[in-house]
């Protein structure tokens, strides 16, 4: 167990969709964004994106983000056959948060709702370790079949790991590295442990500039490599994907491209001084100043 991390011995409200304060039809009227009639009536309308059992994780399309009822509703509306949420813990109930201070106006409950409702798989990506209890319930409440459903989370105790395994034996379990900088051979061995210890279907989601043909190598006999971006570090060329699977990248792959002109010009920064000094280096110099975003 990593020192410090979050017991997940924790009191956690189960809120039902139609119950939950957020949930409220106020909502849409104060924000903007759409309702929950309007939600389900998109999460309908695009039946041929549904995730069919027996389909290769590595063809998925993933929605990175779907965390308020703006975003949820644009990827439902989009080409993406994956929704990925966030879920925290706030005021003891699981909510779609990717980090404090982030808006709300989703609960895990009403999310997992319209995700099932659209047929697409569903990447709970677990952020409060103390959630983790509350989001297998509620998951399970869900009734979203196992082969659309992926828990992504750090390297929880084993007892954590071994509860999501038995809970659903066969859905995928993505194993993400804590280190924001470079993968150590002895983050890589944490990952391969855990792996073993977990069993079933496993992906290790790595952030693209992170992959080197050693982290590769140390990884595809545990589990699937899956690979993400930072748009402010890393803008993918066209022919990425290809790449990727050229040199044995065999899971999902989901790269976002940069968005306004700040971070374009990020990213054309990050990838200069990396031409000049090398990645290690910019990966300290920006995990020294807190640049880093998480999966």
């Amino acid at each position: 167990m990593v020192p410090g991390r979050t017991s997940l011995a924790r009191s956690i409200a189960l809120p039902t969709p139609m119950s939950s304060p957020l949930a409220s039809p106020l909502v849409g009227a104060l924000t903007g964004a759409p309702d929950d009639a309007a939600l389900q009536v998109l999460a309908g309308a695009r039946p041929e994106l549904a995730w069919p059992l027996g389909r290769d994780i590595a063809l998925a399309q993933n929605a990175h983000y779907t965390n308020t009822r703006a975003q949820l509703s644009a990827a439902l509306v989009g080409d993406y056959d994956w929704m990925e949420g966030d879920v925290a813990i706030q005021d003891g109930v699981p909510v779609m948060r990717h980090r404090i201070g982030d808006q709300v106006d989703l609960d895990l409950a009403t999310w997992l709702r319209h995700v099932a409702k659209s047929g697409r798989g569903a990447k709970i990506d677990v952020k409060d370790p103390g959630a983790l209890p509350a989001v297998l319930e509620l998951a399970r409440r869900s009734g979203i079949p196992q082969h659309r459903l992926i828990f992504n989370v750090t390297l929880l105790p084993p007892e954590a790991l071994q509860a999501i395994r038995r809970a659903f034996p066969d859905a995928i379990i993505n194993l993400s590295p804590i280190a924001d900088a470079d993968l150590t051979p002895a983050d890589l061995v944490e990952l391969q442990v855990a792996a073993r210890i977990v069993g079933g279907r496993i992906m290790f989601p790595i952030r693209i500039d992170l992959l080197t043909p050693e982290v590769l190598g140390a990884l595809r006999p545990f589990g699937r490599v899956a690979i993400w971006n930072t748009p402010q570090l890393w803008n993918p060329r066209r022919d990425e994907r290809t790449r990727l699977r050229t040199q044995g990248v065999d899971g999902m792959v989901d790269l976002r491209a940069p968005s306004g002109i700040e971070q374009r010009v990020q990213s054309a920064l990050a990838s200069g001084a990396a031409a000049v000094f090398g990645w290690d280096a910019v990966h300290k110099a920006l995990d020294a100043v807190g640049m880093f975003e998480q999966a």
